[in-house]
């Protein structure tokens, strides 16, 4: 069976129970998230985020802080999720930096 460096379904085999994600999966979703806070501009207001139990402003037109909004994309499909499965430890350094970068960029947004 020949398969496809682009296949999603030529991710490593299972290892304790939960499959190793692929790479293209991983810098997929990265890339996504990134791309969405580079190309807009997001204005706080000075209200609450409508999320319950969230001391964050909301973002202008949104009526959600810049997380919230962002999983609310990610609900409506949007925004790709968090890949579910084992991170292959050669893609730690990857996917930390860049989510160190985007959670600081959350922070400075609320």
């Amino acid at each position: 069976m020949e398969v496809s460096f682009f296949d999603s379904d030529a991710c490593r085999p299972p290892i304790e129970g939960k499959s190793i994600l692929c790479r293209e999966k991983i810098l997929i979703c990265l890339a996504l998230k990134e791309r969405y806070i580079k190309e807009n501009t997001f204005s706080k207001l000075n209200q609450l985020c409508k999320e319950e139990n969230c001391n964050n402003k909301s973002l202008e037109g949104v009526n959600f802080c810049l997380e919230h909004n962002i999983k609310s994309l990610q609900n409506i499909g949007n925004l790709p999720k968090k890949p579910e499965g084992k991170l292959f430890p050669l893609y730690f350094g990857i996917f930390n930096n860049s989510k160190a970068s985007f959670n600081a960029t959350i922070r400075n947004s609320c």
